[in-house]
């Protein structure tokens, strides 16, 4: 049951194009995927940043 948690760029770069075209039926190319995969990391690096403790008196 153990799963390789590491994979190569390309690998990463297929594996989103993979669940892109399940979900819309479209083709990414390598470019697309890279940038719309970097555009998903960076959004949920800011959703998930930790809440200051002050923020429910700014």
């Amino acid at each position: 049951m153990s799963e390789t948690i590491f994979m190569t760029n390309e690998e990463l770069i297929e594996k989103y194009k993979s669940l892109h075209r399940e979900k819309t039926g479209m083709e990414l190319s390598d470019e697309e995927a890279f940038s719309q995969a970097m555009n998903l990391v960076a959004l949920v690096k800011d959703v998930y940043k930790p809440i200051p403790s002050n923020f429910m008196n700014l």
